[in-house]
């Protein structure tokens, strides 16, 4: 599962361990390094 744009991830993470979900959570590494800069 990946978090849409500035969604919480934290509070995903927390969902998944508690309902203990056969998923992933990925953070999007791009939008964590460069923000909403485009053209990068």
């Amino acid at each position: 599962m990946t978090p849409v744009g500035g969604a919480d991830l934290k509070g995903l993470a927390g969902w998944v361990l508690e309902d203990k979900l056969k998923v992933r959570v990925l953070p999007q590494l791009h939008k964590l390094i460069w923000g909403d800069r485009r053209g990068i």
